[in-house]
């Protein structure tokens, strides 16, 4: 099979068990790339809490590859295992770039301030 079409047996099987009632909460790949930067940013080494979580194998430049928030999760707990650091979403919302969340980027930077960009954000979002 191709890679194509293995995304979308992926999304078949998913749509399969949701039906069947047995799906769990998936996320973007996007956001994974976007927190492995961050991680690496602050000094982490990517690559064993990868693979720890189980995430070794994802193509994070597949705009439709999805990951399991349990791992995560995981991902994150291994981090702070490997090293603590206080508030560690915080830390990396301070390190992540410019571009990572092209909308929410676009709704802060037209603001007047980031408290209006997050209103803007909230009344986009439904």
């Amino acid at each position: 099979m191709t890679t194509g079409a293995n995304s979308l047996t992926e999304r078949a099987s998913r749509a399969a068990a949701a039906r069947r009632g047995d799906q769990s909460w998936t996320m973007a790949a996007n956001d994974l790339r976007v927190v492995v930067s961050g991680l690496e940013r602050l000094g982490y080494v990517a690559k064993p809490l990868l693979v720890t979580a189980g995430l070794a194998n994802v193509r994070l430049d597949d705009p439709d590859a999805r990951i399991s928030c349990e791992a995560m999760g995981a991902l994150l707990s291994g981090a702070l295992k490997q090293r603590f650091i206080p508030n560690l979403g915080l830390e990396l919302a301070q390190v992540t770039e410019l571009g990572a969340y092209p909308l929410l980027d676009y709704l802060v930077v037209t603001s007047d301030s980031v408290g209006a960009g997050a209103r803007r954000l909230r009344n986009t979002s439904g």
